[in-house]
């Protein structure tokens, strides 16, 4: 009776065992070849521009995070930032097969009927200039901004334009991609204690944290912080491994043999690699969970599971965000001034929100507007109407303008 038991048990704990293998085994055999082909595309555009502009002086970055000035702790992503010696270049790469067809506003993938409107690219044209105009002032390196362009480079082989009609940006196959260097023909060239600045800064920015998970690569953010209490197994030989500041990368393997199953439970190595080139091997528990922010999605509930991680990059190396050092170009508004906006939108809590122009926004605050509800906000003040309003405060630190009606248009 007691070899049945003991038989038994020993047949459960290898089947527990090798159901923790094949867990292990199957997360790596998931792969996104359309998300993989748009990460290699982009890879291979930055490495062609530099081999070709690179002896000319021109720097490049992929994956910049810029801090969005619009959205508090926001960022926006730059495929890749070309910094040539007389201005810059945002580059958007398109991995995009097929006909595509060409508009004033935009460019549309006919068969795959995905679009890029040219909108995107004057909005980030925008928010760069505000974020670098008066950092180059305060630090005098210049006057104002440099140039700044817009390109879409096409990466597949078989893109092709279904006319030639010419957008508001240059669309570039990958075979004429350096022609991005006539963007600046008559431009003079940068002061070099300005571009420096320039390059300084956007190093300072980073970019994703990047996860090889279920075998494709993720952009995202690790949640910074300290480990929570709950969660002392991400602490590995006194080492935090969320600590960007010390961790550079560190990659898992599975050990999870056939033959060693048999005999002990699979278990994860990790292989940490410092800032200081310090090495540290040791292993971690199968049921580790890295904490995760998706762009567009938030943070993902529990985060993800260390068995289906190979390797984590952090895109920064500093815990603090690049936004508490930013100071952005000057609201020019005063306390008393009357302007005319465009309503932009609404919110039952916050009030009326006023667009006063591109990329700059005021509020009305619903305390200004007692007696009325959402749904008669949206009946008075649709989306697009041009109204007087006037400043009544103006937070430079927080990068905010409080607005009401002038008395005669309440």
């Amino acid at each position: 009776m007691y070899c049945r038991i003991h038989q038994w048990l020993t047949m459960t704990t290898i089947r527990s065992r090798f159901k923790l293998r094949k867990k292990m085994l199957e997360a790596h055999q998931e792969r996104n070849y359309s998300e993989e082909a748009g990460l290699q595309g982009e890879e291979i555009a930055r490495k062609n521009l530099e081999l070709k502009l690179g002896p000319q002086g021109w720097k490049f970055f992929s994956g910049v995070l810029i801090p969005d000035p619009n959205r508090p702790k926001g960022r926006f992503e730059i495929d890749i930032v070309a910094i040539s010696p007389k201005g810059i270049v945002l580059i958007e790469v398109k991995h995009w097969k097929g006909k595509i067809e060409v508009s004033e506003e935009g460019m549309k993938q006919v068969k795959g009927k995905v679009d890029y409107p040219f909108s995107r690219l004057d909005d980030r044209i925008n928010q760069i200039s505000r974020i670098l105009r008066p950092s180059i002032i305060e630090n005098d390196v210049g006057e104002d901004s440099p140039p700044i362009k817009a390109a879409i480079i096409l990466t597949h082989k078989s893109s092709s334009f279904l006319s030639n009609k010419k957008g508001k940006h240059s669309i570039l196959k990958m075979k004429e991609a350096t022609a991005i260097k006539s963007l600046f023909d008559g431009e003079e060239r940068m002061k070099s204690n300005m571009r420096k600045h320039i390059i300084n800064k956007l190093l300072e920015f980073g970019t994703w944290d990047t996860v090889q998970h279920k075998g494709k690569n993720e952009n995202g953010l690790i949640r910074w912080g300290q480990i929570p209490e709950e969660r002392k197994e991400l602490l590995i030989e006194g080492i935090d491994i969320l600590d960007r500041t010390k961790v550079n990368y560190f990659t898992i393997k599975q050990n999870c043999g056939w033959f060693k199953t048999l005999w002990k439970n699979p278990t994860l190595s990790i292989i940490i690699h410092l800032h200081n080139n310090e090495i540290i091997k040791s292993n971690i528990h199968e049921d580790a969970l890295l904490p995760w922010i998706q762009p567009g999605i938030g943070v993902i509930e529990g985060g993800l599971s260390m068995i289906d991680i190979v390797r984590v990059d952090y895109g920064r190396k500093t815990d603090d965000d690049p936004r508490d050092k930013l100071r952005l170009e000057g609201i020019p508004y005063s306390k008393g001034d009357i302007v005319r906006g465009t309503v932009d939108g609404w919110h039952d809590t916050y009030g009326l929100f006023i667009e006063l122009q591109p990329n700059m926004n005021g509020l009305v605050p619903m305390s200004m507007m007692p007696n009325l509800g959402l749904d008669n906000l949206k009946v008075l003040y649709p989306r697009g109407q041009s109204v007087r309003v006037m400043v009544t405060k103006v937070d430079h630190q927080r990068n905010r303008i409080a607005l009401d009606f002038p008395e005669g248009d309440k």
